[in-house]
């Protein structure tokens, strides 16, 4: 409908709204579905080494600086902290990550230098994580007393786990080839299709209203 530009108008206006919203979201779905789809060519293992004990204080704190370094946008963050839980991750370390990650990433920082300084630029990098950490705190004491259900795709490392090794074999699942990049799109899509869902729809639900709800 936005290309071909035929219809009435309140058509012409959601076709129109609908890909407005999609040209400011593709990159961030895109760089959240590969995301996803390296996330999950990687054994759980390495995941759970990288992140650290579920319930844990460390844990969460590696939650919360993965987080805040990655450079994502909503959208493809919700599919890659999805992506973690169904690796093991607790919840508590999947909320602090999908916490602090929309608050900061290395575009937003340097935006934030320039605006307030860096001063205030570091202060509210360290109270975001701060939320971040509290956030994923209160979700694993929760679950702890049952008040929430635990993680069922969790897994504790196996006796041995050595890091090295998991991750050579995780570059080698992730090098690239054309099987690794066809397992990567594909597992990404696939993996993505119940956030996407969300997203689209959300999308639908945008440009309706900028088609049939007045503005006063």
């Amino acid at each position: 409908g936005h290309f071909i530009g035929v219809g009435p108008a309140w058509w012409h206006t959601f076709s129109h709204g609908t890909a407005e919203f999609m040209a400011k979201a593709w990159w961030g779905l895109l760089a959240g579905i590969v995301a996803v789809g390296v996330i999950g060519r990687m054994p759980q293992e390495l995941v759970t080494g990288l992140l650290g004990k579920g319930g844990s204080f460390s844990g969460i704190l590696r939650a919360v600086f993965a987080g805040t370094l990655l450079d994502l946008c909503n959208h493809g963050i919700l599919m890659v902290g999805a992506q973690l839980y169904r690796k093991g991750a607790s919840l508590g370390q999947t909320l602090a990550f999908l916490v602090s990650s929309p608050w900061n990433s290395l575009s937003l920082t340097l935006i934030l230098a320039a605006l307030i300084g860096w001063k205030w630029m570091f202060a509210f990098i360290t109270l975001s994580m701060v939320i971040g950490l509290l956030t994923g705190w209160v979700a694993d004491l929760l679950v702890k007393r049952g008040t929430l259900p635990a993680n069922p795709n969790h897994r504790e490392l196996p006796p041995g786990f050595r890091f090295r090794p998991a991750f050579r074999e995780a570059l080698g699942r992730v090098k690239p080839s054309a099987a690794n990049l066809k397992a990567i799109a594909l597992g990404g899509l696939k993996d993505s299709r119940m956030i996407l869902r969300w997203i689209f729809f959300g999308v639908v639900l945008a440009a309706s209203i900028r088609a049939f709800v007045p503005p006063v």
